[in-house]
């Protein structure tokens, strides 16, 4: 029982440590020149950073030349684009399920039993590779959220003295 609860106790203290760091991560400032995203009431915005301070962001959205400006207020979420990825090992493996209940039937309907086998074979291979070929051209970009800059932080001192200033 104690080491039943020791093996426990162990598991929970190594899940903490190994996942304190992927909690406890602060969203990024994004620098000039980032590609971002804001969501404002009416739509979302993707461009390329050209300022962003406690108040407001300025980007360029898309390949225009134009500038557009927000507001802090009226921006729901901002967020730095990760990138772009495909999705080749998926859709490899989706062709592979598809390429294999193709085949199947193929080498079914075939009437030459010794040539149903590489039927099969060349039917589930085709799936394989076009299923990894389509996939690898489907690219979608990721998003992370982003952080505002702080406010400027203003405030007075105040000192007072039992000692009369001159």
């Amino acid at each position: 029982m104690n080491t039943l609860l020791l093996k426990a106790a162990g598991a929970l203290l190594l899940s903490a440590t190994v996942l304190q760091p992927l909690v406890g991560q602060e969203p990024a400032i994004p620098e000039s020149g980032a590609r971002v995203r804001v969501s404002i009431p009416t739509a979302r915005v993707a461009g390329q950073l050209v300022q962003l301070s406690a108040d407001s962001i300025v980007l360029k959205p898309g390949a225009t030349t134009t500038v557009r400006s927000w507001p802090r207020e009226t921006v729901h979420l901002l967020e730095v684009s990760r990138g772009r990825r495909g999705y080749f090992w998926i859709g490899l493996a989706t062709g592979a399920v598809v390429g294999l209940a193709a085949g199947k039937a193929a080498a079914d309907a075939t009437d030459d039993k010794l040539g149903a086998g590489a039927v099969g074979v060349g039917v589930w291979l085709g799936g394989v590779v076009a299923g990894g070929i389509v996939a690898a051209l489907i690219r979608t970009e990721g998003w992370a959220p982003a952080a505002w800059p702080p406010a400027d932080e203003r405030f007075d001192v105040v000192v007072r003295s039992r000692v009369p200033l001159k």
